[in-house]
């Protein structure tokens, strides 16, 4: 494997760094998953300052910085995923994140979280420790951005519904 140039991200740099779907190291970056094929959880790099030639810097996990974003007993909204629902980092009591046996198999559930400033009942993508880290699946239609665009939440402003 080639060691590229590292690209230094200031913190509070102005633009997005995507969060990719997970991959295994040896796949060279083709998309993942590929048929046939388990993932490889621990084998996943996350290299958010790594720029690749035809690849900006991306995340494969969730980033330190965003997990660190939530208090104890709450719920944080860090991100959107392409089909406009809200990805969280959730904590309980002890400062303990959901496992992925809380989750449906697309990495999300349905509970009270905040939403345009009041605690709304909706369905979400939950940031874990644990592979795929926020979106196994869509549960909503996803839509396509061109590059550069990025994503974010639909037209109006939320998800398509609770």
């Amino acid at each position: 494997m080639r060691l590229l140039r590292a690209h230094v991200v200031e913190p509070g740099a102005a633009r997005a760094i995507p969060r990719m779907r997970p991959r295994a190291v040896s796949s060279a970056h083709q998309r993942w998953p590929r048929a046939g094929r388990s993932p490889e959880p621990e084998a996943l790099p996350a290299h958010s300052a790594v720029g690749w030639a035809w690849r900006p810097p991306h995340h494969h996990d969730i980033p330190p910085c965003l997990l660190a974003k939530a208090a104890k007993n709450s719920s944080t909204l860090v991100g959107y995923a392409l089909d406009g629902y809200g990805i969280y980092v959730t904590k309980d009591s002890a400062g303990n994140l959901p496992t992925n046996t809380s989750l449906d198999a697309c990495h999300g559930t349905t509970s009270t979280v905040p939403w345009n400033g009041k605690q709304t009942r909706t369905y979400h993508y939950v940031a874990t420790l644990e592979y795929p880290y926020a979106v196994g699946c869509y549960h909503g239609t996803a839509i396509t951005a061109k590059a550069g665009q990025g994503g974010g939440a639909g037209a109006g402003g939320g998800p398509p519904g609770p």
